[in-house]
């Protein structure tokens, strides 16, 4: 088996592991594309895995593609409010031009960073955190690039109410070609069906 292909194996792999009297509950980024403000709590180890599949087309240029990107990220917990954290993922696209095609595979982004809890929610005061992240450039050749690019995210979750929460992650992103930052968001809104179950609409 290649090692491109062990990679993107392991990278579905799901698990978690956890020691130490913190967390009752499960602090995961999954399935939307927010974060929360929390760390994991201190001494505890998390493994979180996702896949995207991706679909584009562009009339003007009869161009179109297909990407399969599995990533995951694990989560250690310095302190209380202070974690460190590790993300890779590895994607494969496919794409079709008017007169060819081709594809890429490989690691697309390998990153390292911290997240810390600057304030707790306390009854309706938001909580706050941030999130760093430096870009490594150590990516499969099909993706690799010669700078270092930082991301960073602040990060808010008010309760509204017993069942609703509105989730913001706003920042900027650097793409590791281009000197000029790209300014990102994300808006969720959550509702607590129940203590096990939940559903969210977010752009």
């Amino acid at each position: 088996m290649k090692i491109n292909q062990l990679i993107g194996l392991l990278l579905i792999s799901n698990a978690t592991l956890s020691f130490g009297q913190f967390g009752q509950h499960i602090r995961t980024g999954r399935p939307g594309q927010g974060i929360g403000p929390y760390s994991v709590g201190k001494n505890i180890l998390q493994i979180q895995t996702g896949f995207e599949y991706g679909h584009y087309k562009t009339d003007p240029f009869y161009i179109s593609g297909n990407t399969y990107t599995p990533s995951a990220t694990v989560r250690f917990g310095i302190t209380e409010k202070i974690e460190i954290n590790t993300t890779w993922s590895y994607q494969h696209q496919i794409y079709q031009y008017a007169l060819f095609s081709g594809k890429l595979s490989g690691i697309n982004l390998a990153g390292i960073g911290t997240r810390i809890n600057i304030i707790e929610e306390a009854n309706y005061r938001p909580a706050i955190g941030m999130q760093l992240t430096l870009k490594l450039p150590i990516q499969s050749p099909d993706f690799n690039t010669d700078f270092i690019a930082p991301k960073v995210l602040f990060i808010a979750n008010q309760k509204l109410s017993e069942n609703f929460s509105l989730q913001a992650n706003i920042g900027l992103n650097y793409n590791e070609i281009t000197p000029q930052p790209r300014g990102i968001y994300v808006a969720c809104l959550n509702y607590a069906i129940n203590d096990k179950i939940g559903v969210f609409a977010e752009n």
